[in-house]
């Protein structure tokens, strides 16, 4: 007969398989599942945690974390969501901290250098943020958010040339990255490089074709070149 903790070691197999299989719900339960029997593994709540993020459930996701990191208080992962959650509910100071509590845990991770430089960059502090941006990059290249949101910063700073590289490398390693086809179109027909910008938003149309504000870009670019 399998001990409770060969067979809490098994549940969490499965849950883990069907979230691979998108069977959220399913995963769900057996979570709560564990939870409700007391389970001390963290990664058990982070993991429901983020199955209600997903979800877009913002009620005991931040007591989930809470939990998670009273049984792992060295658990950047956990830091880090509690981080987002934080931030996505207005606590920016709260966010802040939480980001870097994470980065001292693990000094290289990506994720949470650029959460932290989202943070930064919506209290207006464009300086900082492009510093965590940068980091974020140098520790992972490829990481296609990093670059756009770099090129934000470098927009909101005036440096217009500077914001179209980021959003061009965004591009480089995510071709179907619409929010950076949608920021490089509006970057270049601020600096009046219509034809170019013209290019771009249909880009982004093209990928995301129900957006508003990228069908309004590209009546206000088509205006333009029409005058």
């Amino acid at each position: 007969m399998p001990s409770t903790f060969e067979n809490e070691k098994e549940q969490e197999r499965v849950a883990l398989a069907l979230i691979e299989q998108g069977k959220l719900e399913d995963a769900e339960a057996i979570y709560q599942s564990l939870i409700a029997a007391g389970t001390r593994n963290p990664i058990n709540h982070s993991n429901l945690a983020a199955l209600y993020g997903m979800k877009g459930r913002q009620e005991g996701l931040i007591e989930l974390l809470l939990r998670a990191l009273e049984l792992q208080p060295n658990y950047p992962e956990a830091h880090n969501n509690l981080g987002k959650v934080l931030n996505e509910q207005g606590n920016h100071h709260g966010a802040l901290a939480a980001f870097k509590t994470a980065i001292q845990l693990r000094p290289n991770y990506p994720e949470a250098h650029n959460n932290l430089a989202n943070t930064l960059h919506e209290q207006g502090n464009l300086d900082e943020a492009i510093v965590a941006f940068r980091t974020a990059i140098e520790l992972q290249p490829n990481l296609p958010d990093a670059h756009n949101n770099l090129g934000n910063a470098f927009k909101d700073q005036g440096k217009l040339d500077d914001a179209i590289a980021a959003y061009s490398s965004a591009l480089n390693h995510q071709p179907s990255h619409p929010d950076a086809h949608y920021n490089l179109a509006m970057t270049l027909r601020d600096l009046g490089r219509l034809e170019e910008a013209l290019t771009a938003i249909r880009q982004a149309l093209a990928l995301k074709p129900w957006s508003l504000k990228a069908s309004w870009m590209q009546a206000q670019i088509l205006n333009a070149i029409n005058r």
